[in-house]
């Protein structure tokens, strides 16, 4: 990675004078956004985001600039930089006043994106399914409608109307499961996971969280382990019968960033520490299946591990 971000650097820092660097800068931003956000390195991506979409604007990429400022914007609305974020929607509106198509999808995408963010599910709604409908019009962006239906997926659950969400989150699973695209595969089954679980449909719920947590820990983006297992463990007393729960390594691995995360949100700056309650959340969730999975003797040494950490 420190490699890729130095010839990034490199482009960027020639292109002006020498334009066959273009392509190289493009490149890069395009194959790095999964690796910043599954490694959570949220800072270093909406910054290198930023220089791409700079660099699209000034080559006449309109479409280019706007994806990568939709990155910078999810980036940063997923670290807590909401000042970051709101910039990087202002700059889209300038960027895209005026333009139509994909383009226009975007823009309307990075809307519903602030809408939901600030709660205000029904504008959020709105925008998503426009975008949504537009992709599907549009022949160039094949089945990129697909995974546009995320957004929608997204507004829909927050609204507390997870039977809507769930045919958008099924139809860009099947895009996520096509294009090989393992972080938003798992993204999308933990949403399943929320809207089953809101359905009273359990088992299917756990299913969902169960495949999502496999789906982090092969990628080793140990943060939405935790967040799926965690949602899978809150739900072990409305099981019955009680199967199909994680195994011990994704308990394990849970366990792990959990302890990791409340001494990161303790002992940091509280402007970028996370969010206590919800870790302490997912800490009962992961201990609750640890117990139901015969694993309470880990609860020990992990007891000891955290006191050691936070004491």
């Amino acid at each position: 990675m420190p490699n890729i971000l130095s010839a990034f650097e490199i482009g960027v820092g020639r292109v002006e004078r020498q334009p066959h660097y273009f392509p190289l800068i493009i490149n890069i931003a395009h194959s790095t956004m999964m690796t910043f956000f599954t490694c959570g390195e949220f800072v270093s991506g909406a910054e290198v985001m930023m220089q791409a979409a700079a660099v699209a604007t000034q080559h006449g990429r309109p479409t280019d600039a706007l994806h990568f400022l939709y990155q910078m914007q999810t980036l940063a609305e997923r670290r807590g930089d909401l000042a970051t974020a709101r910039w990087a929607r202002d700059e889209a509106e300038r960027i895209g006043e005026g333009e139509t198509g994909e383009s226009w999808a975007i823009l309307l995408m990075m809307r519903a994106s602030e809408a939901e963010r600030l709660g205000d599910y029904a504008h959020a709604t709105t925008f998503a399914r426009q975008a949504y409908d537009l992709f599907a019009q549009l022949e160039e962006c094949g089945d990129e409608h697909m995974a546009a239906g995320f957004s929608p997926g997204r507004a829909l659950e927050f609204d507390g109307r997870p039977h809507e969400a769930l045919p958008y989150f099924r139809e860009a699973l099947l895009w996520a499961e096509s294009t090989g695209n393992p972080i938003n595969r798992g993204s999308i089954l933990h949403h399943i996971g929320n809207c089953e679980a809101y359905a009273e449909r359990y088992q299917a719920a756990m299913h969902a969280y169960r495949k999502a947590g496999e789906q982090f820990v092969t990628l080793g983006a140990v943060e939405f382990i935790s967040n799926a297992v965690g949602e899978a463990g809150l739900l072990v007393g409305r099981l019955d019968p009680l199967i199909g729960l994680p195994n011990r390594k994704l308990v394990e691995a849970a366990l792990a960033d959990i302890f990791e995360r409340l001494a990161q949100d303790l002992w940091r700056d509280p402007d970028v520490a996370g969010n206590p309650r919800v870790t302490l959340r997912k800490l009962a969730g992961v201990v609750a299946l640890a117990l139901h999975i015969g694993h309470e003797g880990h609860l020990g040494d992990v007891a000891a591990v955290m006191y050691a950490r936070l004491v």
